[in-house]
């Protein structure tokens, strides 16, 4: 009788950064069996520049593959704002875990955290990937539609897979006491389910309430859309007059964060205006970086309302 290996899909942070360059070596060196790279003349293989470049600026997701406690390999999960998917940016299982099925478990996980248009692209010379990608994407969408096809690149010729992972329509809301800072507490007003057919994620509503008065709203949307992390964000406020220069939007936005890693979210976007000084003050104070400002495109909901940019910050959940 055998086990199955306990896999974790852990968030690689600022720290682990050396980690995944080191990997990134064995990695690169994998590729010299079906590319004939040569070996470089400081022994020493190295690569994936453009996923250490957007993992510094923040744009991208890394995480590490943890099997049993210890560490098996990582992956990469890039945002394509042109053609508005998600995509594998890098994927490394270490040899010892390879054919178990471990593979196939980490990919169906980073499908999971991420809604939307997906693609997944492989050089045609790398014969086991060939054989892994189209089998996992498969077992993955059972009857979904899948589009493939072929281009050149700097590295060969490669494959590419295009699929979509759909807004669950199944979701379990917690079930929510009053969230309290001192005199603030947050209120649940309203759940609201997921709607695919909309690319609507599930949703909390709540009211901020200081002393039995309404002194604001705030929301929490869980999951992951290309138009929730670029654009829209996973969490709104608004503080009523009376309550403003106290913080209560950064306070309550803090009293979110351990609901959102409940539900498997790994960071948070927050979205607001260029203009807008009140709310990147709190989002500063929240420890947010501000990873870009970016237009918004005209087919936003955001962009018919009259904006026209947005400051991206993100909060890491640890």
């Amino acid at each position: 009788m055998t086990t199955s290996p306990d896999i974790h899909l852990r968030p690689a942070r600022e720290a682990d950064y050396p980690v995944v360059q080191n990997l990134s070596g064995y990695y690169i060196y994998d590729f010299t069996e079906y590319l004939g790279w040569s070996c470089p003349e400081s022994g020493r293989f190295a690569g994936c520049d453009e996923m250490f470049a957007e993992w510094q600026a923040g744009r991208n997701y890394p995480f590490l593959i943890m099997v049993g406690g210890g560490l098996a390999g990582f992956a990469a999960v890039g945002i394509d704002v042109a053609q508005r998917e998600f995509y594998i940016q890098e994927f490394f299982l270490l040899r010892k875990f390879r054919r178990q099925g471990i593979g196939r478990a980490v990919a169906y996980r980073l499908f999971d955290q991420f809604a939307g248009q997906w693609r997944v692209e492989l050089l045609m010379a790398n014969i086991p990937a060939r054989g892994f990608w189209p089998a996992v994407i498969q077992g993955y969408i059972g009857g979904g539609a899948l589009q493939t096809g072929e281009h050149e690149s700097p590295w060969g010729r490669m494959q590419a897979f295009r699929f979509t992972r759909h807004v669950p329509e199944r979701f379990t809301f917690a079930d929510i006491s009053p969230l309290r800072d001192d005199e603030l507490e947050l209120c649940l007003v309203q759940s609201s389910p997921s709607d695919p057919s909309r690319s609507r994620l599930p949703a909390y509503s709540f009211q901020m309430r200081v002393g039995g008065a309404h002194a604001g709203d705030i929301s929490l949307r869980v999951g992951n859309t290309h138009n929730i992390v670029m654009y829209g964000g996973h969490t709104g406020y608004s503080v009523e007059q009376a309550f403003r220069g106290q913080h209560f939007a950064e306070r309550a936005s803090r009293l979110l964060f351990p609901l959102a890693q409940s539900h498997g979210l790994t960071a948070m976007w927050i979205t607001t205006n260029p203009d807008n000084v009140a709310s990147r003050r709190t989002c500063e104070r929240l420890g947010a970086r501000l990873v870009e400002i970016v237009p918004l495109p005209e087919d936003n909901d955001q962009y018919a309302e009259g904006d026209r940019e947005k400051c991206r910050y993100r909060v890491d959940l640890d």
